[in-house]
């Protein structure tokens, strides 16, 4: 089995929490590459990997239902459009700092997304039972991701504002903090 079958395989036999955990990762290793291609001077393959990882950013907003998510998936949505700000402003500046901070970001949430437990997708239905066929973020979900990345800020020392903006109990000015 080549690298492209095996891919194919685990995307269709993934569940849509593993999806978005494999759209993180992706977008985590693109950033990765062109903070590499950045260091080695190579102009057209950061723009290749940024490219990438911009797409990937974009799928998972387009996979956010706004209406079941509420609040947590509006925010989820500014903070990946914080994300693909950090990404251009780090190619246009040829600037590590604003790739790593990108880097960072997705790390956070994929670290959250890890923690959200069978149990509380099964609360929600199985995707066939769910009336959206994208990979969205069930409504318990929302509310267990926050509470990993609450208890992920705990872990690294950080107030919870700073590392979760998207909270719902987030203050409206630590919000405005990250933003470009």
């Amino acid at each position: 089995m080549n690298r492209q079958d095996y891919i194919e395989t685990a995307v269709l036999g993934a569940d849509r929490i593993e999806l978005i955990r494999m759209l993180y990762r992706g977008a985590i290793a693109a950033i990765q590459t062109a903070r590499q291609n950045l260091a080695n001077g190579e102009i057209a393959a950061r723009a290749k990997s940024i490219s990438k990882a911009m797409d990937i950013i974009t799928e998972l907003t387009l996979s956010l239902d706004l209406q079941a998510g509420g609040v947590l998936a509006g925010n989820l949505a500014d903070l990946y459009a914080y994300i693909q700000q950090l990404l251009i402003k780090g190619h246009a500046k040829q600037s590590d700092s604003e790739l790593m901070e990108s880097e960072n970001l997705l790390k956070t949430l994929l670290s959250g997304w890890s923690q959200i437990s069978a149990d509380a997708i099964a609360q929600e239905g199985t995707p066939e039972q769910s009336s959206s066929t994208s990979p969205v973020l069930p409504t318990a979900g929302l509310h267990e991701l926050d509470r990993a990345l609450a208890a992920a800020a705990e872990e690294e020392q950080q107030e919870p504002a700073v590392m979760n903006p998207f909270a719902a109990e987030a203050p409206a000015q630590a919000h405005r903090s990250w933003e470009l």
